[in-house]
């Protein structure tokens, strides 16, 4: 008997929180990120669904101020739900804890565009019916506003060629700081040595995102820096590009979905290099999808 293949994902539903005339630069739902690194009042983002999401797909943007002087940037962002849909909001976040500080705003310039400063890709089930919000915290001296983008695709055709999960579990993010684990850089074309990224994983996963921030400071250089995520000195997934300028905007390349099974218990390394010498670690975090 012939081999039987499920053909590739085929998605019936759609749903984003796109609103149709609105300024480029005002894409998504703002969010306001409480200063003082606790979190603050949760946003709706989606409202109650209308068909099971099994892949989410969120663009950050404007959670920055340009060319300021003093403290730090860095942001977290939580990603909440309300299986009822309505606003009471489960304790627990859906996705925890994303990095989203720094975050260039989509905008147009007269010499070329910037997309929103951040992409995560998660094969995660949400299930119709279900709300999902946003809430933030971030370091700096006063509240930041953002926008939160949100993408979802459902219904898919054939359920056998698509893995999605029903749990996000982060590694690295310091909440008391509002930022990731600091990864030692080298000057390109080399890379620094594999170290060791925060604690091993404590569950089986079978997805990964990876996200950089910044150099969780008060000045940035104008560099390009490369991140590379590994298990025993063997590098998983794409290299993580994030551009950052003195201004302290960044922007990046994001890794689309990463499927990859990863054991409970797995120690996680990480390296990177930068385009300036003098630029300094930079903080990043870990997603893992089960």
């Amino acid at each position: 008997m012939a081999l039987i293949l499920p053909g590739g994902p085929s998605w019936a539903h759609y749903i984003d929180n796109i609103t149709i005339g609105a300024a480029y630069l005002d894409s998504g739902v703002a969010v306001t990120a409480a200063l003082g690194n606790t979190k603050g009042s949760t946003v709706t983002i989606l409202p109650a669904l209308a068909h099971d999401i099994e892949y989410l797909r969120l663009g950050i943007h404007r959670f920055a101020i340009d060319n300021h002087t003093t403290g730090s940037l860095a942001t977290l962002l939580d990603i909440m739900i309300d299986p009822a849909g309505g606003t009471s909001w489960n304790s627990e976040p859906l996705i925890p804890n994303l990095l989203a500080g720094s975050s260039s705003a989509m905008a147009i310039e007269s010499a070329g565009t910037a997309g929103a400063g951040y992409w995560y890709d998660f094969p995660i089930w949400v299930p119709a019916g279900a709300s999902l919000g946003a809430r933030a915290q971030t370091a700096y001296t006063v509240d930041l506003t953002g926008r939160v983008i949100v993408q979802g695709y459902g219904g898919n055709r054939n359920p056998a060629s698509w893995w999605c999960g029903q749990h996000v579990t982060a590694i690295g993010p310091d909440t008391s700081a509002s930022k990731g684990v600091m990864v030692t850089l080298a000057t390109t074309p080399s890379f620094s040595s594999w170290a060791d990224f925060s604690t091993p994983t404590t569950v089986d996963a079978r997805a990964v995102q990876f996200a950089s921030q910044g150099e969780a400071d008060a000045s940035y250089a104008n560099t390009t820096n490369y991140l590379q995520f590994g298990i025993s000195g063997t590098q998983i997934g794409p290299n993580l590009v994030r551009g950052l300028s003195s201004y302290e905007i960044t922007g990046a390349i994001p890794t689309g979905p990463v499927f990859i099974d990863i054991p409970a218990g797995t120690q996680l390394q990480a390296r990177g290099c930068r385009s300036y010498g003098s630029a300094g670690a930079n903080d990043a975090a870990v997603y893992l999808g089960h």
